[in-house]
């Protein structure tokens, strides 16, 4: 939640945006708006990127996959994964097809 919008993303329901300076109470579901597209998908990548940097327990692919988004970018395919980044005391995490180092394309 920021000062303005809210984004609420519910896994098995109808997700839900509001615009809090102008409906307070939250009673006009703004997710499917494209006037606030551009603020709704900024804030859902922000707590994509929180969730898998974090490595939330609950987190998976259908966090990402909503109807209101064409995001992909934590889709399977893409490469992402739950590994511990290097912290120079164990040995480097190796693809699993590929057997090559993996490359991380965060900071925590």
């Amino acid at each position: 939640m920021e000062e303005r919008y809210k984004l609420v993303v519910n896994l098995f329901d109808r997700d839900e945006f509001y615009d809090l300076e102008r409906d307070p109470l939250e009673q006009v579901n703004l997710i499917d708006q494209p006037e606030y597209s551009a603020e709704r998908d900024r804030m859902h990548g922000e707590l994509l990127e929180w969730s898998y940097v974090r490595r939330d327990a609950f987190r998976s692919p259908q966090w990402e996959q909503r109807p209101w988004s064409e995001s992909s970018r934590f889709a399977l395919c893409r490469g992402k994964i739950r590994t511990t980044p290097p912290d120079g005391l164990g040995p480097d995490a190796h693809g699993y097809m590929t057997g090559l180092p993996i490359e991380y394309d965060f900071k925590l």
